[in-house]
């Protein structure tokens, strides 16, 4: 796996500041630092990093969808999926083609080890999902117990001094 030297001097930012740190490193595991180009450099320069992850996220989204809209439609091109679908309608079966062969192309034609296989991946995607919302909600809470030990302190130099700050 490849990322900018950008990304992962963010991600190891954002694994410094954790509580977890030592646990998020195992992400880094495998990957390789690649230089941005001179293009990528001009594209982040004006522009918080966060605009610069968002646009990278969404020709990501872009490109992704494109991928998938495209094996859906071959996937619609093929006789046997139709002569499927009809069956499937016929049989009292609901739903939309594009569905259909969308959900054809991901199981491998509905058969058994590709139904498996899709259920496994959906399973994984949401435990994934899971676990980075329960790191994300640990992030938080450490830093408003920062925070808090923060304003905390500010008080009592404040105090300390008679408000005088």
């Amino acid at each position: 796996m490849k990322l900018k030297s950008l990304s992962i001097a963010t991600i190891l930012g954002l694994a410094l500041t954790t509580a977890h740190a030592d646990e998020q490193f195992s992400m880094l595991e495998g990957i390789e630092a690649e230089a941005m180009t001179a293009a990528e450099m001009d594209a982040v320069q004006g522009k918080s990093y966060l605009d610069y992850l968002l646009a990278q996220d969404a020709a990501l989204g872009a490109a992704m969808y494109g991928t998938v809209n495209g094996i859906t439609q071959e996937t619609m091109a093929n006789p046997q999926v139709q002569a499927a679908y009809n069956a499937w309608i016929d049989n009292g079966g609901s739903g939309t083609f594009e569905v259909f062969a969308y959900q054809w192309a991901g199981t491998g034609g509905f058969s058994p080890q590709g139904i498996a296989n899709w259920i496994g991946v959906s399973a994984d995607i949401a435990n994934d999902w899971q676990i980075a919302f329960d790191q994300y909600q640990g992030a938080v809470a450490d830093y408003q117990g920062w925070y808090d030990l923060y304003t905390w302190h500010w008080g009592a130099v404040q105090n300390l001094l008679g408000g005088q700050l």
